[in-house]
């Protein structure tokens, strides 16, 4: 009866060991974008072919491998923020003047620091 009680907290702990060290291993999965994707997004941004989601998921999860990738994305969110992007009819993106001025100048900026690094 004792072995019972052994064997059977021996296969909890076992388990339990094995869960945590799989969680220990796992890493969370992080968005990591180009400049040149970031560009294409702007770009279409502008062009109003840019699903609103794919706006979203952009401007609202951090990029913490690029920290001039993360500037032009919080520029976004503040234009988002500021309703100078909404939606349009068919769920696209939809910018005012003032909203494609300083995306192409975030376009600019961007494709001039691409030319500086080669």
């Amino acid at each position: 009866m004792g072995y019972l009680f052994l064997i059977t907290l021996l296969i909890c702990v076992l388990l339990l060991g094995s869960l945590f060290y799989l969680l220990a291993r796992l890493r969370t999965p992080h968005y990591q974008v180009t400049k040149q994707h970031v560009i294409s997004i702007l770009q279409r941004a502008i062009d109003q072919q840019l699903d609103i989601s794919e706006w979203h998921i952009f401007i609202g999860l951090p990029i913490q491998h690029d920290p001039e990738l993360e500037q032009v994305r919080q520029t976004c969110q503040h234009l988002d923020d500021t309703q100078q992007v909404k939606p349009n009819c068919e769920q696209k993106l939809q910018c005012n003047e003032q909203a494609v001025e300083e995306i192409n100048h975030l376009i600019d900026q961007l494709k001039r620091q691409g030319e500086l690094q080669c």
